[in-house]
């Protein structure tokens, strides 16, 4: 996976900005835990910069299989303007969700079809042509609605996210453990006909949305699996394999992944129904 100059820039932060959050974080953190707690973390934090280095240097063509097709990890080089869970996607979900959206994404920007992205991730990696819903996120160009009341005059080709929805409902005051399903149904229908949603969801994070899951009750035409190994490295798996997966707090990092791929089917008004 290649990166250019404009990769970053989509995020709009500086340099300076960065450091002053980082700066305003461990005082924080000073404050409430004390000076030892920010060595602990002082030292957590420059191990993972230095592994970081590591990998985006020795091992940038590392590759797994999705699919039957391979992809190169993505282990971006370390950039002022990253967010510190991209910095350690050598050790987190990103670093194979991502390269496996962006191919569909790459594709139907090539065929200029319309795109919405829910959740801004993808503008932090790559120079980004397409349209971007979050409801948090103050950025450039970045469409700040609920997922679940945004009705846009148009429709969409593909819509891709990147661990969003799992969020939705569930990291929210009030809780609605139910809203993640208005979500994806409010998704649904944004589809153009013959378009393509692919979502990616953390198992073990949303336990009642697991359990949604579970029971069929939130579904996808095909659902696929993927599962960290303890070497940090991902690998295709079986619902078998992952239905009890936990999610890794101490990271944090899913230990499994689903990606669910939903395709609205293209009418034909002229046949005869039978």
């Amino acid at each position: 996976m290649s990166f250019n100059d404009n990769s970053f820039q989509a995020s709009k932060r500086s340099f300076f900005s960065k450091v002053r959050e980082i700066s305003s974080e461990a005082s924080q953190a000073y404050k409430q835990k004390g000076l030892l707690h920010i060595i602990r973390m002082g030292h957590k934090v420059a191990l993972d910069y230095f592994c970081a280095w590591y990998y985006a240097t020795f091992k940038k063509s590392e590759t797994f299989e999705f699919q039957g097709r391979n992809y190169y990890y993505l282990f971006p080089p370390i950039s002022s303007f990253l967010p510190y869970e991209f910095v350690c996607s050598w050790k987190n979900e990103r670093a194979v969700l991502i390269p496996i959206l962006w191919e569909s994404v790459k594709k139907y920007l090539q065929e200029k079809k319309t795109i919405l992205e829910v959740g801004n991730v993808l503008s932090y990696i790559f120079k980004i042509e397409h349209d971007v819903l979050d409801k948090y996120e103050i950025a450039d160009g970045v469409i700040n609605e609920d997922v679940v009341d945004f009705k846009p005059s148009k429709q969409y080709d593909l819509i891709v996210s990147i661990f969003t929805l799992q969020s939705v409902g569930w990291d929210e005051t009030p809780k609605e453990p139910m809203k993640v399903l208005r979500a994806v149904e409010n998704l649904r229908s944004l589809l153009a006909p013959g378009g393509q949603m692919i979502v990616t969801l953390p198992l073990g994070y949303n336990t009642y949305m697991d359990n949604l899951l579970r029971t069929h009750v939130l579904k996808f035409d095909k659902q696929y699996y993927i599962k960290r190994n303890t070497n940090h490295r991902w690998r295709e798996a079986s619902l078998d394999e992952v239905k009890d997966a936990k999610y890794d707090q101490s990271i944090p990092s899913a230990t499994a992944v689903l990606i669910g791929i939903t395709e609205k089917r293209n009418v034909n008004l002229n046949s005869s129904p039978t």
